[in-house]
């Protein structure tokens, strides 16, 4: 999966489609994506960790080439399209942006949750209070 993939993802979200019109967003598009990658990085690794993977080192990015691979894993590919298209009309529309943050922040946490399984055991009085 490319980054530039992932932007025209964002644009269809967006209901862009005249790419001549949306230069400025080309242009910001891979400052946003790199800042995704960085607030995702820990997650990223933690999704791996627990779903038996190496996690991969990520290392911090200012900015993405547009037609390289997307750093993370493919999981995170429509949290970052809602991401990226939130931060490209944030000055534009406000009420847009919301949602689609929103949607970006339900899907992290959604990512965050997958592989995190509990059990309940009993705990032993070491103190002898009981």
């Amino acid at each position: 999966m490319t980054n530039r993939e992932i932007y025209d993802a964002a644009l269809a979200l967006l209901a862009e489609e005249q790419y001549e019109d949306c230069a400025d967003y080309e242009s910001r598009a891979p400052y946003l994506l790199a800042a995704f990658v960085n607030e995702c990085r820990e997650v990223n690794g933690f999704y791996h960790t627990a779903h038996g993977k190496e996690a991969e080192e990520q290392e911090g990015c200012v900015m993405l080439d547009l037609d390289g691979e997307f750093p993370l894993h493919t999981r995170f590919v429509s949290a970052a399209a809602s991401y990226l298209a939130a931060l490209l009309v944030e000055a534009e529309s406000e009420t847009l942006s919301d949602r689609l943050f929103a949607r970006y922040a339900d899907e992290i946490t959604r990512i965050r949750c997958e592989g995190c399984s509990g059990s309940s055991t009993s705990i032993r009085d070491v103190y002898g209070f009981a």
